[in-house]
């Protein structure tokens, strides 16, 4: 199976109204999203829907001395800072994590998935973010360790729904919604 961006538009911008239609519209004339707006409309999966029940259980699993840590390691929700959880970057966590599926093949652990955001994607979402960051006044102050944690915060919610919603789908596709 295979569904591209085409498909996609077919489906929901074509049946959307003019208010869904108009939304579609200004995100492609953001200034700074030209990048993303060729990755997502050049965009096709194919391994996603590949992907076994099993293969989602062992990235689950893992057991931890397999990974460099957990996905959320022993940051706590208190070090959440708002500027960190609002931050918006041309490259959303979810484009990164779904072009990874394809270009790896397979769907990633932890480990593989920082390693690739943050050295082989670096530029494309790490580095803006740090962008966003250093031109936000009210983070002036704050220790870099305190915003390390804070997008470490972020990343580990992301890549755990992230898993959870292709764990949804294979399940579905499967034809089974228990939970095992």
């Amino acid at each position: 199976m295979k569904v591209t961006f085409e498909d996609c538009r077919r489906e929901l911008l074509d049946r959307s109204n003019a208010v869904g239609r108009e939304a579609y519209e200004r995100w492609r004339r953001r200034p700074g999203y030209e990048a993303v707006i060729a990755f997502v409309e050049g965009f096709a999966h194919t391994r996603l829907f590949e992907i076994a029940l099993e293969e989602v259980k062992t990235v689950q699993r893992k057991p931890l001395k397999d990974r460099a840590e957990h996905a959320l390691g022993d940051v706590e929700m208190e070090e959440a800072i708002d500027q960190v959880e609002d931050a918006l970057v041309p490259f959303a966590m979810q484009h990164l994590f779904h072009w990874y599926i394809e270009e790896n093949g397979k769907l990633p652990t932890w480990t593989e998935f920082t390693t690739w955001v943050t050295k082989t994607k670096k530029g494309v979402w790490l580095t803006r973010l740090h962008e966003y960051l250093r031109s936000h006044p009210d983070l002036q102050d704050t220790p870099r360790l305190a915003i390390g944690r804070a997008i470490h915060w972020r990343v580990g919610k992301f890549y755990y729904s992230a898993i959870r919603e292709v764990e949804l789908l294979v399940r579905r596709r499967l034809g089974s919604m228990i939970l095992q």
